[in-house]
């Protein structure tokens, strides 16, 4: 069996069982304790190619490639890096409505919706680092936190001597659960530079 078939195995048992011991918090109940709670890096789905990650690409529909396409056909070139919240009660979902935000000029100060006349009760950290070469990948992530309404990803990007030159967007998914109405303060943290690269506050209205 190849290094790539058991990486994805492995990180399928990961997710299931953080989802069976409630990492991701499906109550809804915000934790108030102050504690630093990891995303288990399992559930995480990417497109950098990076071990341990899942693919987005592998475990869902034609429809979900199709708005991938969609994003990367609208945005080609874009480099700027974006943190923001999407609902969705998978990865499908929660692709759909990041191309919300990107191909449909959705907001960001609340959460993206799929546009599939769905009601979606879990949430999701979107990630988009910027484009560069795929290989090695251009940017790795190291961990995925949560501190009460505090989000924060955490990345480097590789000092290498050669990457191909092809273009590249580098997206991540982070499963959160369903989170209480609220303000939620996102970040990303560059791990290389000891930094906080970008900020976000995004709310989460009461249901009225």
């Amino acid at each position: 069996m190849s290094r790539r078939a058991l990486s994805l195995i492995f990180a399928g048992i990961g997710a299931f069982a953080a989802l069976w011991f409630g990492w991701f918090n499906p109550s809804g109940a915000d934790p108030q304790d102050g504690k630093v709670r990891q995303i288990p890096l399992a559930s995480v789905f990417s497109t950098n190619g990076q071990d341990g990650l899942q693919d987005p690409t592998t475990f869902v529909d034609e429809k979900c490639v199709w708005f991938l396409n969609q994003i990367y056909l609208k945005t080609h070139g874009m480099g700027a890096s974006n943190a923001f919240l999407v609902s969705g009660d998978d990865i499908g979902a929660a692709v759909r409505a990041t191309s919300e935000v990107f191909v449909g000029a959705g907001p960001a100060d609340r959460p993206a919706t799929p546009d599939d006349g769905k009601d979606h009760e879990l949430h999701w950290l979107v990630v988009y680092l910027g484009v560069d070469g795929s290989n090695p990948p251009a940017w790795l992530i190291k961990s995925v936190e949560r501190q009460g309404q505090r989000i924060r990803l955490c990345y480097e990007k590789p000092a290498v001597v050669f990457r191909t030159k092809d273009l590249h967007q580098y997206f991540a998914w982070a499963p959160l659960g369903k989170l209480g109405p609220g303000i939620y303060d996102l970040e990303l943290f560059d791990v290389g530079k000891s930094h906080i690269s970008l900020q976000r506050r995004v709310e989460i209205p009461a249901i009225q």
